[in-house]
């Protein structure tokens, strides 16, 4: 739960300071234009990548999984019965 007021202050922050910042830009004009959305979801998708929570997981990134192991591996046959050639 902390890593959620911590997230909100740090996005908030990192949205100041971005170039172009889409807070700016809603505080100027009082609207969230179509382009201000799709900048703030831009600016969210690039700070997940670098925002770590506090056991270490970066937001980001999807969790590396694991291979399986060989003997767990199965195939299956499928058989399509033909139709006679005309």
């Amino acid at each position: 739960m902390a890593d959620i007021g911590r997230f909100e202050d740090e996005f908030l922050q990192y949205l100041r300071h971005a170039p172009g910042s889409p807070v700016e830009q809603v505080a100027e004009t009082g609207d969230l234009t179509q382009e201000t959305e799709d900048s703030l979801l831009e600016n969210l998708e690039s700070f997940m990548d670098s925002f770590t929570t506090s056991d270490g997981t970066i937001l980001g990134k999807e969790a590396e999984a694991e291979a399986m192991d060989q003997a767990e591996v199965k195939q299956e046959k499928l058989r399509v019965p033909r139709r006679p050639s005309a």
